[in-house]
């Protein structure tokens, strides 16, 4: 493969050897776990459109990055390249790090979700007053609405998705859906779920995947974190989960009135885009679990009872 040539030519000019380069799956970007005479690494790579990217979003995601670290948050700290965080391999833009210790906790108890929310209260407060120097792509409820309206005639054409009424259930939610323009705002991870949270034992030790982030209410960050928390084998709505979640972030960051008020709406906005997300990889692999995925999203919506 030319990619893992071009992957070995660089670790020649950083002085190492390469043991063993391993694909790793992942649902969206082209990730590497390289392994050298030296150390672990973990390449990540855009995929294919809609997943690529710019030179100047990756730049921007390092800056991003390189800040939280200093920060003694624990993200991955990006890792230069021929005088250059960003790397270009086969026309894809990606990053370079370490590789990062730790466990997916699939089944969470109430410490875990205290713990996420509390890491989310601490760089929500960080990043108040830090903004992405590069135009980044938005996951709002604006940017929601039209890729609906993008992919709604191929959503009809659908038999499965027809019969359980799934355009008609979203359309409604998202009508339904408003967020004040006063609302406190920052730099956002926007899919704070399982997978982006490495443990050891109760403790974080890495969040991953911020390619998604961008300047957005906090509100929004908050409620598909929740929404990533708070739900038990994807069936059933736990609120004790969702209170060690939100106490664990106000115990860093109170909300405002204004964002208690929106609280609720954010948790719905988080499980529609998500099935909007899902519904998208139905039609495009026919996996049936993807498209009931995304008909028990909209579903769950009417389950939350803070």
């Amino acid at each position: 493969m030319e990619i893992i040539s071009i992957i070995e030519d660089n670790f020649s000019k950083r002085g190492e050897v390469i043991n063993e380069i391993k694909r790793l799956e992942t649902s969206g970007n082209l990730t590497f776990l390289i392994s050298t005479d030296k150390s672990k690494y973990i390449l990540r790579l855009c995929g294919d459109k809609p997943r690529d990217r710019t030179y100047e979003e990756i730049l921007s995601e390092t800056k991003l990055l390189k800040f939280l670290v200093r920060n003694n948050i624990p993200v991955p700290d990006p890792i230069e390249i021929n005088n250059d965080f960003v790397i270009l391999i086969n026309n894809r833009n990606g990053i370079l790090y370490e590789y990062l210790e730790g466990n997916v906790i699939e089944i969470p108890n109430l410490t875990h979700c205290f713990n996420v929310g509390e890491i989310l209260g601490k760089i929500h407060n960080l990043t108040s007053n830090f903004e992405h120097p590069h135009k980044r792509r938005r996951w709002d409820l604006e940017s929601t609405k039209e890729f609906f309206q993008e992919i709604k005639e191929e959503l009809s054409k659908d038999k499965f998705l027809q019969e359980r009424k799934f355009i008609e259930s979203v359309e409604s939610a998202l009508n339904d859906l408003n967020f004040s323009e006063e609302l406190p705002c920052g730099v956002i991870h926007e899919d704070l779920g399982k997978r982006h949270v490495l443990f050891d034992g109760n403790k974080i030790s890495r969040i991953l995947d911020w390619d998604r982030s961008y300047n957005g209410q906090f509100i929004l960050d908050l409620g598909q974190t929740i929404r990533g928390w708070c739900f038990n084998d994807w069936k059933e709505w736990d609120k004790e989960k969702f209170h060690s979640v939100l106490n664990g972030y106000e115990s860093q960051r109170k909300l405002t009135p204004l964002e208690e008020e929106y609280l609720l709406k954010a948790i719905k906005f988080g499980l529609i885009e998500r099935a909007l997300a899902f519904a998208t990889l139905f039609l495009n692999n026919k996996k049936i679990e993807d498209g009931e995925f995304a008909i028990t999203s909209m579903k769950l919506i009417y389950t939350i009872v803070p």
